[in-house]
């Protein structure tokens, strides 16, 4: 038995700002949030299944940005003398999108899954993968 489990399920839309004349910022809008377990049990040597359902959006935000990846390259060529230069820049390369986060937390240890959800607006119709 596992006991004080909680599985949280979010929908993130993560984006870029233009903050004053030549500065960039990363956004993150919740736009949805499910809580499926809060403080629970689950049993030991079963398979625990959460489900939620969450609508499309329409891609209303800029979700690259040309500041962004100028940032990121410099960050790149910084990475060869700082190693954490290196993962910065990825961290601002994968920033913009739609991801579905579920966070699980037994007792006060938690464990964030991050997935990203692409959504393509195509003719008339909105694809969700």
């Amino acid at each position: 038995r596992l006991d004080g489990v909680s599985v949280t399920l979010s929908f993130l839309d993560r984006f870029y700002e233009r903050s004053g004349d030549a500065g960039m910022s990363t956004r993150t809008q919740r736009l949805a949030r499910h809580v499926l377990l809060g403080g629970g049990t689950l049993l030991g040597r079963r398979e625990a299944s959460f489900a939620a359902t969450f609508l499309a959006p329409f891609p209303a935000r800029r979700h690259t940005d040309i500041r962004a990846e100028i940032a990121a390259d410099v960050l790149d060529v910084l990475g060869f003398v700082l190693p954490a230069a290196r993962w910065n820049a990825a961290n601002l390369r994968e920033h913009g999108g739609f991801v579905a986060e579920a966070v699980v937390s037994v007792s006060w240890v938690p464990r964030r899954l991050v997935k990203r959800v692409f959504v393509y607006y195509i003719g008339d119709a909105v694809h969700v993968g």
